[in-house]
C-alpha cells in the first residue's frame, strides 16, 4: 500500500515548478518499484498453493481473493503509470509473473477505427466496443492488459478444464473529477452486438485447434472463452462467445472486463439440411 501511495502522491504533487517529463520518470520509477512488491506476493502465493492442496472452498476463495486484489493494485499502478504521459503513449512493465502494458488514449465518438490496445508485437489485445466509446466521448482513458505468466486462481470447483492460453486481465480506468490520474475502474457492461474483443495467443503449438474437419466424423476439439467470476471463483462462459479464430490465437467476444482464459471444448459439427 505505501508504494501505491508514493505513487499517487508523485501524481497529485506537480506544483508548477517541475517539468512534466521529470515527473514522468519519477512516477514510472515508483511504478516499476510498486509491481515489484506486488509480483513478489504473487509469487509467493502461487507457491504456497503449488506446495500444498487446497483443502477447503473457503481455502481457495481466500487465496483467490488475494490473488485478486494484487491484480487489480497491478492494473492501477499501470493505469497511473501514464498520468503524465502524452494521448496514445504506451507503457510496459515485465515481471517474473507478469507482462504489463497500459495505453492512454482520449475516446472519439467520430473515429471509426478501434485499434487493438496491449502489449506491442504480436496478436494480443483489446477493442473497445463502439458504444464505450461513444459513452466516453471526449474523455481521456487508460486501458491496461496484464498477461499472467502462471496461473494464479484456483477454481473451487471441478470444472478446471486445461488452460489453452495464458490468462489476462485487462480494464479501462477513467477519472471523474478532472485529475490527470485515471484511477477509477470504468464498469461498463456492453451487449453481444457490441462485445469487447479480447485477442489471447495459444500457449502451446501441439494443442492448437484443427479448423479443418469433415461432418459426421465425431468429436472435436473448439476453444471455449471463459472468465474468472470473483464470485463464483471459478472459470465461467457467460457472456462470452469465440468471436473469431487463426492457428496460433483465439479472439474472444465478451459483454464484460476481467480475467479472461482459453480453454479446450468438445464439440459435435451437426448439418442443418434446408429443404
Amino acid at each position: 500500500d505505501g508504494a501505491i501511495e508514493l505513487i499517487g502522491e508523485i501524481a497529485d504533487s506537480n506544483d508548477g515548478n517541475t517539468s512534466l517529463a521529470v515527473l514522468n520518470e519519477q512516477v514510472q520509477a515508483a511504478t516499476l518499484s510498486a509491481i515489484e512488491v506486488l509480483d513478489k506476493i504473487l509469487s509467493r502465493l502461487r507457491t504456497s498453493v503449488s506446495r500444498r492442496r487446497m483443502q477447503s472452498t473457503t481455502e481457495a476463495e481466500s487465496t483467490n481473493g488475494i490473488a485478486q486484489d494484487v491484480l487489480q493494485r497491478t492494473e492501477i499502478c499501470a493505469s497511473t503509470a501514464l498520468t503524465f504521459a502524452d494521448t496514445g503513449e504506451t507503457v510496459a512493465f515485465e515481471s517474473p509473473s507478469q507482462s504489463i502494458s497500459a495505453t492512454k488514449i482520449v475516446a472519439d465518438s467520430e473515429d471509426s477505427n478501434r485499434p487493438r490496445l496491449g502489449p506491442a508485437g504480436g496478436e494480443e489485445g483489446i477493442v473497445l466496443p463502439q458504444n464505450l466509446i461513444d459513452s466516453q466521448s471526449g474523455n481521456p482513458l487508460t486501458v491496461t492488459f496484464v498477461k499472467n505468466k502462471e496461473e494464479i486462481f484456483v477454481p473451487s470447483n471441478s470444472r478446471n478444464r486445461a488452460r489453452e492460453s495464458k490468462s489476462v486481465s485487462t480494464t479501462v480506468f477513467a477519472s471523474s473529477n478532472g485529475r490527470r490520474r485515471l484511477a477509477e475502474q470504468l464498469s461498463f457492461e456492453s451487449d453481444a452486438c457490441f462485445p469487447y474483443l479480447i485477442t489471447l495467443e495459444l500457449s502451446n503449438a501441439s494443442l492448437r485447434f484443427n479448423l479443418d474437419f469433415e461432418f459426421d466424423a465425431g468429436n472435436y476439439s473448439w476453444p471455449s472463452c471463459e472468465f474468472w467470476s470473483v464470485g463464483q471463483t471459478e472459470w465461467d462462459t457467460s457472456g462470452c462467445f469465440v468471436y473469431d479464430i487463426s492457428n496460433t490465437s483465439v479472439t474472444c467476444g465478451c459483454t464484460h472486463l476481467t480475467t479472461f482464459s482459453v480453454s479446450k471444448d468438445e464439440i459435435l459439427p451437426e448439418t442443418n439440411l434446408l429443404t
